[in-house]
């Protein structure tokens, strides 16, 4: 196989921690009802950026699970990207589309979801630990937030972790990068 350069990956996820800000400030405006239909055009190309940054960060742990042959990272990779598109495709519906919103069983499922593809890619990258010593550390708190988006309940303290843990995992594919 053809050597990986995991800083792209690596890249993107810094980007993709960058773009929360702006994101959580969009959706600040949206829940209060002052997104103009300006700052809805911004907003919606925000969630199509950060969505492709992100697709490339979870590609990276997709080779980093071809290289480590981890059958469950590839999967949870890909499942991350495929949600990740999803969950960006109904944001961008939520702008333009209010009747999305009043249906209170749809952000339900979604944040269960959400928990449930989270909790089997963080379990899966304790797989990692042995060789990666930033893994521990990003599974336990990705764990953490899939079972708080899983309680929806306590889904707000995954918005608090959000940052934190994609941290963790920007350090890890900084790490598989040295490797």
């Amino acid at each position: 196989m053809k050597h990986f350069d995991f800083r792209i990956p690596y890249q993107a996820g810094i980007l993709t921690l960058i773009s929360f800000l702006p994101l959580f400030g969009f959706e600040l405006l949206r829940n209060e009802n002052k997104l103009s239909l300006s700052l809805a055009g911004l907003y919606s190309f925000t969630v199509i950026a950060s969505t492709i940054v992100s697709i490339i960060f979870f590609y990276g742990f997709f080779a980093l699970g071809n290289k480590e042959r981890l059958e469950p990272l590839k999967l949870s990779s890909v499942l991350m990207m495929i949600f990740s598109v999803l969950s960006s495709i109904y944001t961008i519906g939520l702008i333009y589309n209010k009747v999305l919103e009043s249906n209170p069983i749809i952000p339900g499922a979604i944040l269960v979801i959400a928990g449930a593809v989270e909790l089997f890619f963080s379990y899966s990258l304790f797989s990692l630990q042995e060789n990666y010593s930033e893994a521990k550390g990003a599974a336990n708190w990705g764990i953490i937030l899939g079972i708080s988006y899983m309680t929806y309940f306590l889904s707000f303290i995954g918005l608090l972790l959000l940052i934190p843990v994609y941290w963790k995992r920007v350090k890890l594919m900084h790490e598989a990068g040295e490797d």
